[in-house]
């Protein structure tokens, strides 16, 4: 079950408290797809911190350690030299709040604890399974995808979330529905004012300010697919359970996106131009 976090108390990584004022780093702890730019984009814009402007304004992608950090991101046994990147950071932030959401970092939060963790806090959020798979098929995938295997890695990630939650219980959880549905849920934690978000989100993503894109994402997965999705989610659902999340059925699944008839038109223009797309081996023919 998920725990309540006390709203407007900021501890660093040793859960000490820490004035807004004193921090140097602002960790997101999100899996790929799940929200994190939005979410990243609307804690620069409140907090007035700096948000790296490259990629999908992750810290991963400053160029002088893009290198070392786009190394096998995910793959735990890969080192990074976490004082440089550090010092790399600062220089960008220069005395500014720095705001990090590169999604990897799930894999390395204790690393991240033991350079960042005095003068740092951090954030946890996830989305819902069902659309955080289904927008990594969209993004990273053609057809012809065996779809049910991308829950593994959702899985593998949800777990890294529930580790890091069980080691920093401190640390706020903001799920993609809960902060979209209410953004004022970050102002109302660190006890800041509101400010008019301009907030645009991912290249690509179509999302303006911020919405749900939940049953657009969803709805792009076919009855079938879902079903395959639940098959595997099925095996670890006290995992999925333990986040608010249920295992359903393609069929109840589609049904109750299905209300929203506007995010049906526009995820079935996505998947008609997904089918188009050439499976890479056509290219070599």
């Amino acid at each position: 079950m998920l725990k309540e976090i006390e709203i407007g108390n900021t501890l660093n990584f040793a859960a000490q408290p820490i004035s807004l004022a004193d921090l140097k780093f602002l960790f997101l702890f999100c899996p790929n797809n799940s929200g994190s730019t939005v979410l990243s984009q609307y804690l620069a814009e409140q907090l007035g911190a700096y948000l790296p402007p490259f990629g999908n304004f992750e810290g991963q992608m400053v160029p002088s350690v893009r290198d070392m950090m786009r190394d096998q991101p995910w793959r735990k046994e890969t080192i990074f030299d976490w004082s440089f990147i550090r010092a790399e950071w600062e220089k960008k932030a220069n005395g500014r709040l720095f705001i990090e959401g590169s999604p990897p970092n799930i894999v390395r939060s204790k690393e991240i604890a033991k350079t960042f963790g005095e003068d740092s806090t951090a954030i946890l959020s996830i989305s819902n399974p069902y659309q955080q798979i289904a927008s990594s098929v969209r993004r990273y995938h053609t057809p012809g995808v065996d779809v049910a295997k991308l829950a593994a890695p959702w899985l593998r990630k949800a777990n890294l979330i529930r580790e890091i939650r069980e080691r920093h219980p401190h640390f706020p959880l903001f799920k993609y529905d809960d902060f979209t549905r209410d953004p004022r849920i970050v102002n109302q934690f660190f006890d800041i004012p509101v400010h008019t978000s301009k907030v645009r989100g991912k290249k690509g993503s179509d999302g303006e300010n911020i919405r749900n894109m939940r049953a657009v994402t969803t709805l792009f997965l076919t009855e079938q697919e879902i079903d395959a999705i639940s098959t595997e989610l099925s095996a670890k659902h006290h995992l999925v359970e333990y986040f608010g999340y249920s295992v359903l059925t393609g069929k109840n699944l589609l049904s109750a996106l299905s209300q929203d008839k506007a995010a049906v038109i526009k995820a079935r223009e996505r998947r008609v131009a997904w089918d188009a797309r050439q499976h890479p081996s056509a290219d070599k023919k």
